[in-house]
């Protein structure tokens, strides 16, 4: 049995988006797969590397992290960097969203899917909230980041975004923070 997380539901609740390390492949990652809630045949959506997916909210496109870091340290900048990339929801026309040398994680969608939001330090300092527009879905091109929180003594980490897009719950320290779009 494979190491399976579940990362999130299609908006019409008919998929369910997971990442997995199934693949027989060495050396071991993980890729991110949808599966239909009626069952059948898993399909890889990820090209390499990729985890916490997450639907546009017309479903036609899904957000997601590529690389293999699954840590952060403040400043980071290396190989082990994760970026965000977008592909359609049938897993083809895979495209990097973000070349942060850094990490960049925990993708969100906007209720109207104009935006991205996720977790970098991409303006300095460290790991915070931002979002980017995303452009035409035929045609990704993004915007530079722009803040949305701005902590200043923790990094936040694990952020998801609520169901109509109004609030992203996330942690900061040893707290959770709600934060009001």
């Amino acid at each position: 049995s494979a190491d399976d997380h579940v990362t999130g539901w299609s908006p019409d609740s008919k998929h369910v988006l997971f990442h997995s390390g199934r693949s027989q492949d060495l050396p071991y990652r993980v890729e991110l797969y949808a599966i239909s809630i009626d069952g059948g045949q898993a399909r890889q959506i990820s090209a390499f590397e990729g985890r916490d997916g997450v639907y546009s909210p017309k479903a036609d496109l899904i957000a997601y992290v590529r690389g293999p870091g699954t840590w952060y340290r403040k400043g980071y900048q290396g190989s082990s960097n994760d970026d965000i990339w977008i592909s359609d929801a049938d897993g083809s026309n895979n495209r990097q969203f973000t070349t942060h040398k850094g990490q960049d994680s925990y993708p969100m969608w906007s209720a109207d899917g104009k935006f991205v939001y996720y977790v970098s330090d991409v303006l300095g300092g460290l790991a915070n909230i931002v979002k980017q527009n995303v452009g035409a879905s035929d045609k990704i091109a993004p915007s530079k980041p722009q803040a949305v929180t701005q902590h200043q003594d923790e990094f936040v980490r694990r952020a998801r975004m609520c169901a109509n897009g109004q609030l992203i719950a996330y942690e900061c320290g040893a707290d959770i923070w709600i934060h009001s779009l």
